[in-house]
């Protein structure tokens, strides 16, 4: 809309309003910001399919799930991305930060009463699933579903994360960036943007944040609690991630009588965007046909 401001010569000019943009932030229980973006196609008319909240790992944000939204959102999901506390938009962390599955699910108890979302669909990778995983075993009233990708339940067989402090320490986050990326793709075998977009965002992530996470993950061990979880969950499994190998996602599987496992064969750590449209279509398909298409 235009909007008229004033006569010059007898004539008329005018100017564009200015459009003051606020971003989607949930104010969590201790007074934090966190980052949040909410898409949905469905006209108000419409019943949409339900909501699926997507949480990122270590050292990304919510856009790393940019290129599943073409499907979630085609099926009539309506779906939120969040920027975990400590990286991207969100707030960050200060040193010595206390990790703890209670924070993270303060977290995203604010999205969800920002948006007003009692029951939902969870999709996590890595330490993202593993916080999925807690949720869904504490709280399986809420939970309607989960994907998790490259997901680990027990931190103690994670090796690969033990030298990121000493890496970070002793030559810098661009260094530690540049090293993760073999362990994240498969070079030539993922789009060359995304794999520029990785390794420039994590190499400007908090060092505390990446390392204080990577603690909190070697301390967890969620084996007692899996037989708690009741939503159906399917995992997407790369077989070549050097953080979850295939012995622990098959574990994962064998441990939750409600999962189902599919293997993406020659994929390493980051499936969720090696992999985008494939995982998304899989996890639409296994919605439908575990629970229907009206959740």
């Amino acid at each position: 809309m235009l909007t008229g401001t004033g006569v010059a010569d007898g004539l008329v000019t005018y100017t564009e309003p200015t459009e003051q943009l606020t971003l989607p932030i949930a104010i969590s229980a201790d007074g934090a910001r966190i980052f949040y973006q909410a898409t949905s196609v469905q006209p108000p008319w419409r019943r949409g399919a339900g909501v699926i909240l997507m949480h990122h790992g270590v050292a990304l944000n919510g856009d790393a799930w940019c290129d599943w939204q073409p499907v979630l959102l085609a099926a009539g999901y309506r779906v939120m991305r969040l920027d975990m506390r400590g990286f991207g938009r969100s707030e960050h962390t200060p040193e010595g930060y206390a990790w703890s599955f209670q924070k993270f699910f303060a977290d995203i108890d604010a999205i969800l009463a920002a948006e007003n979302v009692e029951c939902f669909h969870y999709v996590g990778e890595s330490l993202g699933g593993t916080i999925g995983l807690a949720y869904a075993a504490r709280r399986p009233e809420r939970v309607l579903s989960c994907a998790l990708l490259s997901t680990p339940f027990d931190g103690s067989r994670i090796k690969a994360i033990d030298r990121w402090r000493v890496t970070i320490n002793e030559h810098g986050m661009v260094a530690w960036s540049n090293e993760l990326m073999a362990m994240r793709f498969v070079e030539h075998e993922v789009n060359p943007a995304i794999y520029e977009w990785v390794r420039q965002f994590q190499s400007q992530c908090s060092p505390s944040a990446v390392c204080g996470q990577a603690d909190f993950i070697r301390t967890q061990n969620l084996t007692l609690e899996l037989g708690n979880i009741r939503a159906p969950v399917l995992i997407l499994a790369p077989d070549g991630s050097p953080f979850v190998d295939r012995s622990m996602a098959a574990d994962l599987h064998a441990h939750i009588a409600t999962s189902e496992i599919r293997w993406f064969p020659g994929q390493r750590h980051s499936l969720l965007m090696s992999r985008a449209s494939e995982c998304a279509t899989a996890y639409v398909e296994f919605i439908n046909r575990r629970l229907g298409t009206s959740n």
